[in-house]
């Protein structure tokens, strides 16, 4: 496994494109407990977590955990915990 990280700070110099993917080491600043959407497609429910990250530069970044990941426990985006995303 081969990573390429990307400081909070520069994310915003980087703009990526749809597809892209981008490796960043950061801890939990703030969990905000699930909830979830309905799809306009098809009317399914579609569970979420949003949950704010920072890094050692000091910049934060919102980011939204969608299916399985975000119905992880709430114990599991306890703010500094160190628990890979995979």
């Amino acid at each position: 496994l081969r990573c390429d990280f990307v400081k909070l700070n520069l994310l915003s110099s980087k703009p990526p494109n749809e597809n892209d993917k981008v490796d960043i080491m950061a801890v939990v600043k703030k969990a905000f407990p699930i909830g979830s959407i309905l799809s306009k497609r098809d009317g399914s429910e579609r569970k979420k977590r949003d949950v704010i990250l920072v890094d050692d530069t000091g910049y934060d970044v919102q980011m939204t955990f969608w299916g399985e990941l975000s119905e992880r426990p709430d114990e599991f985006w306890q703010v500094g915990s160190c628990r890979p995303l995979s």
